[in-house]
């Protein structure tokens, strides 16, 4: 038995530790890249439910612009806001999108 409590403990230990890394690269993709991203959320959008057990907000919609430096930055984005809407623009913010995807 308490082998068994050994071996749940870790993994929920594990599980929580990846939620919380998880959460600290959203903030920190959105901190370090101040000039060419951009988190948005004009509705209430819901984050992985795995996320909202700790209180992570959603991200509705994440802009990248310049297209041609930064396709990096929207892969990067789609994986850690899959519940945004991330696009591509060369015209700044709020104009000229070119794509997006989920």
């Amino acid at each position: 038995m308490f082998v068994g409590v050994a071996v749940l403990t870790v993994a929920v230990g594990g599980w929580v530790s990846y939620q919380l890394n998880w959460i600290r690269a959203r903030h920190e993709f959105l901190r370090s890249h101040p000039a060419d991203v951009l988190g948005v959320t004009i509705e209430s959008v819901p984050s992985p439910v795995s996320l909202s057990i700790f209180g992570e907000k959603g991200v509705q919609h994440v802009y990248v612009i310049n297209v041609e430096k930064n396709q990096d930055k929207l892969a990067q984005a789609k994986k850690l806001f899959p519940e945004a809407d991330c696009q591509l623009t060369n015209h700044g913010w709020g104009g000229g999108l070119n794509s997006s995807s989920r």
